[in-house]
């Protein structure tokens, strides 16, 4: 069954751009519309309580919050100069909840996405949106994990 609608989801990493590689296959082969998609989490850099972390680093991130999501969206504009008939999407949020909402709006068949392919302790720290996404996505998830040289 060929993939009409094809999300990649990007953090930027190596191990997207190995995801992105299948993406483009997959759009090719199957004359897919493809959505390229970035996640900003701005909760990543909001300090939790004032006394846990100096006032420096508080006014440090909101100086630089409109520094980091233009990096992301010029990232974003890059990654997309490279594929024609692309549509790219920037979305800020926790990544997981926020790429299945979205791929759920817009009718997505297939998610493709990079696994770092962190162990069980490192999820439990980070987390992990490859996870979360191929537990809550209600289309067809595909992870890459990196090539390991």
């Amino acid at each position: 069954m060929p993939f009409k609608n094809i999300l990649f989801a990007t953090d930027f990493s190596k191990t997207s751009s190995s995801a992105l590689d299948l993406a483009r296959l997959l759009k090719k082969t199957d004359n897919a519309q493809l959505h390229i998609v970035h996640v900003f989490n701005p909760s990543v850099f909001e300090v939790p309580v004032p006394y846990h972390f100096p006032a420096s680093g508080a006014v440090w991130t909101q100086e630089n919050m409109t520094q980091l999501r233009d990096n992301g969206k010029q990232a974003l504009v890059e990654l997309s100069n490279e594929i024609s008939d692309a549509q790219t999407h920037y979305l800020e949020g926790r990544p997981g909840p926020t790429l299945c909402d979205f791929s759920e709006k817009q009718q997505i068949d297939l998610i493709i996405l990079g696994s770092h392919g962190y162990g069980s302790i490192d999820r439990l720290f980070l987390g992990s949106v490859a996870l979360y996404v191929s537990c809550h996505a209600k289309c067809t998830v595909m992870t890459v994990k990196p090539a390991f040289e």
